[in-house]
């Protein structure tokens, strides 16, 4: 999954590395003067995710599942960090 998080830098995160899911991310950086990709704060869990991801204010939310659960992932667009909002249930 990838979204923008500012006019110059694109978070990518999840996917699959070849054979297994990861819950590395990734911030690509697309300026002109100095592209560049940094690793960013991995995933709480591995799973899989929906095809949306929204943004509210200051953090980025999508819907994410694994074998015991679904999840509500929200990633603090300032801080560069991910958690899972404990209180969501479906």
């Amino acid at each position: 999954m990838c979204y923008q998080i500012s006019p110059t830098s694109i978070l990518i995160f999840g996917g699959f590395d070849r054979q297994n899911r990861t819950n590395a991310s990734f911030v690509y950086n697309t300026s002109a003067n100095s592209k560049s990709i940094e690793r960013s704060a991995d995933l709480p869990t591995v799973g899989s995710f929906s095809t949306m991801v929204f943004q509210i204010e200051d953090a980025l939310y999508t819907v994410g599942w694994n074998n015991q659960k679904k999840n509500l992932y929200k990633y603090n667009i300032t801080g560069g960090y991910w958690k899972v909002d404990e209180d969501f249930t479906i």
